[in-house]
């Protein structure tokens, strides 16, 4: 996420009590932000008022877009304790920066099983950046365009039931989507960062991660990504 809008953001969960809005976005909707910038330690502070820290699986901290991040080797995640908060309820965004260096197979950014999944498809399935929701099938798919290798891309994905859409933004655009419609029933799985459970391993690094568990807007995705 663009930073400066990141700290501002965040500042309103530290001097406004009540809900209150940054443009558009009620602060409240934000259930989990991992900037990164911790640079040190097993642990990935989540920087919302939820605390809903990441443990490190052998992902390594590493320049990022912005400050520092994490590095995935292709054998390593970070992983989020299960919470009811991070289920979808009518809608989900999901925000991120990756740089990927290999997409010879998938490559998971960011994973809740059975409810939500935002990957790079394998060289089968064509190499696109594509979303999920499960609503009692995973398809259809929202996909977008083939990721550069070795360069920084904004990845957004918004799930909204109102308007019966998933779409896929790049860079702040919209550039894929799909109709549906529903809404996943909750389990217990943990959220997971550059991994699917023990497999689709992301190779690259990951920065910024964000949950909302509303659908942001166009231009709230374009006023992250910029």
């Amino acid at each position: 996420m663009k930073k400066t809008t990141m700290i501002t953001f965040l500042l309103a969960f530290i001097l406004v009590p009540t809900i209150i809005s940054y443009g558009a976005i009620d602060i409240k909707s934000a259930v989990g932000i991992w900037l990164f910038d911790d640079g040190t330690g097993d642990v990935a502070k989540d920087s919302t008022s939820n605390k809903f820290d990441g443990k490190l699986a052998g992902a390594k901290w590493a320049d990022g877009k912005f400050g520092k991040a994490l590095s995935f080797d292709g054998k390593s995640s970070v992983s989020i304790t299960s919470n009811e908060k991070l289920n979808i309820g009518t809608a989900l965004t999901v925000v991120a920066y990756f740089n990927a260096t290999d997409i010879k197979d998938y490559r998971v950014i960011v994973c809740k099983n059975n409810q939500y999944l935002v990957r790079i498809d394998n060289p089968a399935e064509g190499n696109k950046m594509s979303s999920f929701v499960n609503l009692g099938g995973w398809e259809p798919r929202a996909s977008a365009v083939v990721p550069d290798l070795n360069k920084w891309i904004h990845y957004g994905a918004v799930y909204d039931s109102a308007t019966k859409k998933l779409t896929v933004y790049v860079n702040g655009e919209a550039k894929g989507e799909s109709a549906r419609d529903g809404k996943p029933t909750a389990n217990n799985d943990p959220v997971t960062i550059g991994a699917w459970g023990t497999g689709s391993y992301f190779v690259g690094t990951i920065d910024d991660v964000g949950i909302f568990n509303v659908a942001l807007s166009a231009a709230d995705i374009k006023s992250i990504a910029d």
